[in-house]
Protein backbone atom coordinates (compact mmCIF):
# COMPACT_ATOMS: atom_id res chain seq x y z
CA UNK A 1 0.00 0.00 0.00
CA UNK A 2 1.22 3.91 -1.07
CA UNK A 3 4.99 2.48 -2.04
CA UNK A 4 7.62 4.88 -2.77
CA UNK A 5 10.66 3.87 -4.60
CA UNK A 6 13.58 5.33 -4.85
CA UNK A 7 16.52 4.94 -7.43
CA UNK A 8 20.41 3.70 -5.14
CA UNK A 9 23.66 3.36 -6.72
CA UNK A 10 24.03 0.48 -9.86
CA UNK A 11 20.33 0.59 -11.10
CA UNK A 12 18.68 -0.73 -7.38
CA UNK A 13 15.83 0.21 -7.23
CA UNK A 14 14.58 0.41 -2.85
CA UNK A 15 10.82 0.03 -2.76
CA UNK A 16 9.43 1.68 1.23
CA UNK A 17 5.99 0.27 1.77
CA UNK A 18 3.18 -0.02 3.92
CA UNK A 19 1.95 -3.89 5.45
CA UNK A 20 0.74 -5.76 8.15
CA UNK A 21 -1.50 -8.55 9.12
CA UNK A 22 -4.80 -7.30 8.95
CA UNK A 23 -7.06 -5.35 6.30
CA UNK A 24 -5.03 -1.76 7.45
CA UNK A 25 -1.06 -1.23 7.00
CA UNK A 26 0.31 -1.16 10.33
CA UNK A 27 4.79 -0.86 9.68
CA UNK A 28 7.23 0.20 6.83
CA UNK A 29 8.74 -2.43 5.09
CA UNK A 30 11.56 -2.37 2.29
CA UNK A 31 12.13 -4.17 -0.67
CA UNK A 32 14.70 -4.24 -3.52
CA UNK A 33 14.33 -4.75 -7.06
CA UNK A 34 17.72 -6.18 -9.10
CA UNK A 35 16.30 -5.80 -12.74
CA UNK A 36 14.45 -2.44 -13.06
CA UNK A 37 11.43 -3.44 -10.69
CA UNK A 38 10.29 -6.48 -12.39
CA UNK A 39 10.63 -8.57 -9.23
CA UNK A 40 10.89 -7.53 -5.96
CA UNK A 41 12.88 -9.07 -2.95
CA UNK A 42 11.54 -8.69 0.66
CA UNK A 43 13.70 -7.61 3.33
CA UNK A 44 12.35 -9.08 6.03
CA UNK A 45 11.06 -7.59 8.73
CA UNK A 46 9.59 -3.99 9.03
CA UNK A 47 12.14 -1.68 9.26
CA UNK A 48 9.61 1.21 11.19
CA UNK A 49 7.29 0.35 13.14
CA UNK A 50 4.92 2.17 15.92
CA UNK A 51 6.20 3.63 18.72
CA UNK A 52 4.09 2.36 22.24
CA UNK A 53 5.59 5.22 23.62
CA UNK A 54 4.66 8.10 21.44
CA UNK A 55 1.75 10.47 21.70
CA UNK A 56 1.69 10.68 18.03
CA UNK A 57 2.38 7.21 16.03
CA UNK A 58 1.32 4.22 19.15
CA UNK A 59 -0.85 2.35 16.96
CA UNK A 60 0.37 2.30 13.15
CA UNK A 61 2.86 3.92 10.83
CA UNK A 62 2.07 3.59 7.25
CA UNK A 63 2.04 5.77 3.50
CA UNK A 64 5.88 6.29 3.84
CA UNK A 65 7.37 8.45 1.53
CA UNK A 66 11.22 9.10 1.25
CA UNK A 67 13.21 11.90 0.14
CA UNK A 68 16.71 12.93 -0.80
CA UNK A 69 18.20 16.30 0.25
CA UNK A 70 21.67 17.36 0.34
CA UNK A 71 23.06 13.85 1.00
CA UNK A 72 20.71 12.60 3.38
CA UNK A 73 17.66 10.37 2.70
CA UNK A 74 14.31 11.59 4.49
CA UNK A 75 11.64 9.16 5.80
CA UNK A 76 8.09 10.70 5.99
CA UNK A 77 4.97 9.10 7.00
CA UNK A 78 1.37 8.70 8.46
CA UNK A 79 1.40 7.98 12.09
CA UNK A 80 -1.90 7.19 14.05
CA UNK A 81 -2.28 7.39 17.71
CA UNK A 82 -4.48 4.74 19.73
CA UNK A 83 -6.38 1.96 18.65
CA UNK A 84 -9.58 1.20 17.38
CA UNK A 85 -11.15 -0.27 20.61
CA UNK A 86 -10.49 3.21 22.27
CA UNK A 87 -11.10 5.26 19.89
CA UNK A 88 -13.95 5.08 17.97
CA UNK A 89 -14.38 6.75 14.64
CA UNK A 90 -16.19 10.17 15.16
CA UNK A 91 -19.73 10.82 13.01
CA UNK A 92 -19.14 13.42 10.17
CA UNK A 93 -18.69 17.14 10.76
CA UNK A 94 -20.00 19.71 7.91
CA UNK A 95 -17.12 21.43 6.40
CA UNK A 96 -17.01 24.38 4.43
CA UNK A 97 -16.65 28.20 5.22
CA UNK A 98 -18.79 28.72 8.61
CA UNK A 99 -17.53 24.83 9.86
CA UNK A 100 -13.78 24.18 9.04
CA UNK A 101 -12.85 20.93 9.96
CA UNK A 102 -9.40 22.04 12.11
CA UNK A 103 -6.15 20.29 10.91
CA UNK A 104 -3.29 18.96 12.60
CA UNK A 105 0.23 17.94 11.17
CA UNK A 106 2.58 16.30 13.46
CA UNK A 107 6.08 15.63 11.19
CA UNK A 108 8.48 13.61 12.92
CA UNK A 109 12.38 13.53 10.59
CA UNK A 110 13.76 10.28 10.27
CA UNK A 111 17.44 9.96 9.22
CA UNK A 112 17.97 6.46 6.88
Amino acid sequence: MTPCIIELANDVLRMYYSGGDSYEPDAIGVAHSYDGGVTWVKHGDPVFFPDPYSPYDSYKVDSPHVVFHDGWYYLFYCGLKGSPHHHPIPPPRPSGPHHPIPSQIQVKLYFI
